[in-house]
């Protein structure tokens, strides 16, 4: 019986282990935060125990690296998630190589100077965000706009259907047609 519930014990703890690991795919540079093992744990160089902010987020998110949570702030430093896990423009996908590499923990304040921080910014401001469809405002439905949408990551993609394809087009960036979507 003894054996019984080590084999049990042993099954679970790996499953755990190997289920939490998985979740560092679903982050720009996951595997490659410098000396962290779990960033959205307190005791990130060992993981496991209470969840800290960026974890919270991560959550809130639905356990995807969506363009709110990259630019989110989760450790209050002055880096958004994305600048800080490699991803300042907010465009990585699951499986690409983000950007640049990880330069520190989203789920732990650093000391950033002004220097730092705007090294850490977006260097192309006219990058599009992963998904351009999703929108905030104006004809949205499900969070999702069927027209045309303007990408703008300081207010919200704003969708409008009133627009036609052609029209959409010719407005080009930050200006999207995703009627066809």
């Amino acid at each position: 019986m003894r054996g019984l519930f080590a084999l049990v014990l042993v099954t679970l703890t790996a499953w755990t282990a190997r289920g939490f690991s998985g979740f560092k795919k679903l982050l720009p540079n996951g595997n490659r935060i410098p000396n962290v093992k779990a960033a959205g744990h307190v005791n990130a160089a060992r993981g496991g125990g209470p969840i800290n902010q960026f974890g919270r987020d991560f959550k809130a998110a639905g356990k995807a690296w969506t363009i709110e949570f990259c630019q989110m702030d989760s450790d209050g430093d002055g880096a958004t998630n994305g600048e800080e896990l490699g991803d300042p423009c907010c465009v990585w996908a699951q499986a690409s190589e983000p950007a640049r590499a990880a330069v520190s923990n989203p789920g732990e304040a650093n000391k950033f100077s002004d220097v730092d921080l705007m090294q850490l910014k977006c260097p192309d401001a006219t990058a599009v965000p992963q998904d351009v469809c999703a929108c905030t405002d104006g004809d949205c439905k499900d969070g999702f706009c069927m027209g045309c949408n303007r990408v703008d990551a300081d207010d919200g993609n704003y969708c409008f259907l009133d627009v036609d394809s052609d029209e959409c087009n010719y407005w080009q960036a930050p200006y999207v047609w995703c009627g066809d979507a």
